[in-house]
């Protein structure tokens, strides 16, 4: 919360030992700003559904105006060692429609992914199932399109068993 009414956040941590620790949000990201919080209680909220429960409220968009920012658009892990999933996280200036096609060393559609409406002003991500798939390099495309306004990224993912 922003706990001395200077329009960053504060957040306050508890230790086993019973010590406290207070960090100013602001110090570590300067876009860590307001005083409403999105997700302010254990699990998301009073029914503890571990889910958010509302849209952040409109925040400026990326400092760069893109829709898709490249330095924000991102697969992990990276690579994928242990388990049958890796995560594409991408970051929205606005809201926009999002799908990733997946491609192999040899230039072959392998998967195509989607979201079923992603947040802008937030970090979205999308789940990609790897277990059938083979050892090796695989290139992601990730679009975004907002009405005549598209972006592409392109985001190298190993696979390693």
């Amino acid at each position: 919360a922003d706990l001395d009414h200077d329009g960053s956040l504060e957040l306050i941590a508890f230790t086993e030992t019973g010590g406290i620790h207070l960090f100013r949000l602001s110090d570590i990201d300067p876009s860590y700003t307001g005083a409403s919080l999105i997700w302010s209680q254990q699990g998301g909220g009073p029914g503890n559904a571990g889910a958010l429960l509302q849209r952040p409220p409109n925040q400026p968009g990326a400092p760069t105006g893109d829709l898709l920012p490249a330095k924000r658009v991102y697969v992990y892990p990276n690579p994928v060692r242990h388990g049958d999933r890796a995560r594409f996280r991408f970051f929205l200036s606005e809201a926009a429609d999002v799908g990733i096609t997946i491609y192999n060393p040899l230039g072959e559609q392998v998967e195509h992914l989607s979201h079923p409406g992603p947040v802008p002003n937030t970090d979205n991500e999308i789940v990609w199932d790897v277990s059938t798939y083979a050892s090796g390099l695989y290139i992601c495309r990730v679009e975004a399109r907002n009405g005549a306004r598209r972006e592409v990224r392109f985001v190298k993912a190993a696979v390693i068993k």
